[in-house]
This record gives C-alpha cells, structure tokens and sequence, in this order.
C-alpha cells in the first residue's frame, strides 16, 4: 500500500470527469440539477456524496423527518456509484460470519427495495464466481471454507471448485487454480438504481 506524507486537504475532483458506460444514458432531471440556489444555514445531517451510499442514507433520514443537505462535487451518481463494475457481490467466502450475513442481507434488502419500487436497473441475480490465481490464496480459500462449513446459513451459499474442467467451464482465464462460486449475487445498471433513489 502507498501512503503520503502530507499534511494537507484532499483536493476537489477535476473539472473534466472520465466517461464511464454507465453514465451512458443519465437522467436529464438530474444533470446539473440544484434544488436551492444557496445552501442552507442549517441541517440536522449533511450528506456527502451522492451514490448508492449516500442516496439511501438521506432518503432513510428524510423519510425520518430529518432536515438533510447532500452535497455532490459533479452530478448525482458520478462518483464511484457511477463507475462501480455492475455488480453486488456479498463478501459470503470472504469475511467474518456476522459480516457475511450483513452483507447478504444487504442484498436482499436492495433486490427487495428494486422489485418494490419498480426500479428499471438491470437488476439480476445471477451467482457469482472469484477466480484464485496462487496457492496461498487457494489454501487461504480452503481455510475459510472450513469455517463456513460450521454456519449453516451461510455454507450452502458458496463452493471451492479445484477441478480444470470446471474452471473452464466458469471461462476463467488460463492460469486460475481454483474459484469460488458463490451462489447469491447480483449485476445492475448501478447509476440508475442510484439516480433513481436521488430522483424519486
């Protein structure tokens, strides 16, 4: 990991922003939108940012009746949202048990909140697959694989598959000596789950 030295502010995100597909169809309600010409002098919270995190956080304190002001340095859903890899993959194989069920949860809870809305975002679920290229991160696999074996909830959600023939058939790049296959994950157009919870 790099780190720097500095004992400054981060800067402002450059004024020319890259392109990202998923900004290939925005909502022309929200560009360049504001809803008040100035700022207002108070908040109950401030959120900053204004992706899928931060869309749903103010929506659930507005809901709340809090007075809320979210802040945006581009468009609505431009940042990471706007530039994610399509996909909600829970971390099952990955994390502690409490997390994985956090993380689970949290996929239903926005695969819930898409049907209940009728959020057109591509939502699918569809599996998912972690491709492992090194030993260490094989046997790292198997260890977890162990531990999950003793959750009942959270086991069948996921496999280890060592087998060539598999791995060729989850067209994996040559090279890869094993994957995880884990059963419950979803792909989304994520700007518009996001600029749909900013727009409505």
């Amino acid at each position: 990991m790099t780190t720097a030295n500095r004992d400054t502010r981060a800067s402002l995100p450059s004024k020319v922003s890259t392109s990202s597909f998923w900004h290939s169809e925005p909502s022309q309600r929200l560009l360049g939108h504001r809803s008040t010409a100035e700022l207002p002098a108070e908040a109950d919270v401030v959120v900053v940012g204004s992706g899928i995190s931060g869309t749903f956080v103010a929506k659930g304190l507005v809901e709340g009746g809090r007075e809320v002001v979210m802040l945006e340095a581009r468009e609505a859903c431009w940042g990471a949202t706007g530039r994610n890899g399509g996909h909600c993959q829970p971390g099952v194989w990955n994390s502690e048990p409490s997390v994985a069920r956090f993380e689970l949860a949290t996929l239903h809870m926005l695969a819930d909140l898409v049907a209940d809305r009728g959020i057109a975002c591509d939502w699918q679920l569809v599996g998912g697959v972690h491709g492992l290229w090194s030993t260490a991160e094989l046997e790292a696999a198997r260890k977890q694989m162990v531990r999950l074996a003793k959750h009942a909830d959270l086991r069948d959600n996921v496999r280890l598959v060592t087998d060539r023939d598999e791995l060729r058939a989850l067209r994996l790049a040559e090279g890869a000596i094993g994957a995880v296959v884990q059963r419950q994950a979803a792909v989304l157009w994520p700007y518009k789950l996001g600029g749909r919870g900013v727009d409505g």
